[in-house]
C-alpha cells in the first residue's frame, strides 16, 4: 500500500488467524508510518500436523439367551477423499493376537465373541470410518461411534447384542389354541367313542 501519510498509526489483523489448524504468527503489524520507509507486516500460517490414531471394536453379549460363544460377524469400511481407502491395516485384540488385515472389495472383515475387542492401529487423521455388524436372528443391537471421522485421538466403536427369551403376546397365544383346536376336539371325539362303545359292552 503506497502514498500513507507519514505520522498515521496503522494496525494489520489475519481475521482468521489460528483457525482450522493452522498456528498464526506475524511480525510488523502495527506501528507508525514513517517519511521515505518501507514498513512490512508479515504473517505465517503452519498448519498443525493431526496425528495417527486407533479405531477399537468392542462386542459385547447380554441377555437370558445371548450365546456368549458366537462369533458376531463384522465390516469395516474406511474412505477419504480419494474414495475407499484398501490399504493393509495393523490390528491387535486384547486376547493377544496381532497382524495386517486386507482390504477385500473394499470393505475389512473381522469376528468378535463377547468380551472381544480389536484394535485398528495408526489410522491417519481425517480418514471416514463405518462399522457394520451382519444381522443375527433374535438378537437387537445398540451401537455407538460405529461411524465417524478419524481426528487424531483413539476411538471406541461399541456394540451390544442382546437376546432374551421370547414372552408370548396375546396374538401368539390366540394362534397357538387355534392351531391345537382341531386336535383337542378330535381327542375328544375319540374318547367320547370309546366310552360310547364301553358302554355298550
Amino acid at each position: 500500500i503506497t502514498q500513507i501519510p507519514a505520522g498515521l498509526s496503522y494496525k494489520v489483523e489475519e481475521l482468521n488467524a489460528n483457525a482450522d489448524g493452522y498456528v498464526t504468527a506475524s511480525t510488523g503489524e502495527t506501528g507508525v508510518i514513517e517519511t521515505s520507509t518501507t514498513l512490512a507486516a508479515e504473517f505465517h500460517n503452519e498448519k498443525e500436523a493431526i496425528p495417527a490414531a486407533n479405531l477399537t471394536v468392542s462386542n459385547t453379549v447380554q441377555g437370558s439367551m445371548g450365546n456368549v460363544h458366537k462369533e458376531f460377524r463384522f465390516t469395516l469400511t474406511l474412505e477419504n477423499d480419494d474414495g475407499r481407502y484398501s490399504e493393509q491395516i495393523a490390528f491387535s485384540r486384547n486376547d493377544g493376537g496381532a497382524g495386517f488385515l486386507d482390504s477385500v472389495n473394499g470393505e475389512y472383515s473381522f469376528t468378535l465373541t463377547d468380551g472381544q475387542t480389536i484394535t485398528f492401529v495408526g489410522l491417519p487423521a481425517g480418514l471416514r470410518y463405518t462399522v457394520t455388524e451382519a444381522e443375527e436372528d433374535g438378537y437387537t443391537v445398540e451401537k455407538t461411534a460405529d461411524s465417524g471421522t478419524m481426528n487424531g485421538e483413539d476411538i471406541t466403536a461399541a456394540f451390544v447384542n442382546t437376546k432374551d427369551a421370547r414372552i408370548p403376546t396375546a396374538a401368539h397365544t390366540a394362534t397357538v389354541l387355534m392351531l391345537l383346536l382341531p386336535a383337542a376336539c378330535a381327542a375328544l371325539l375319540l374318547l367320547w367313542r370309546k366310552r360310547r362303545a364301553d358302554s355298550k359292552e
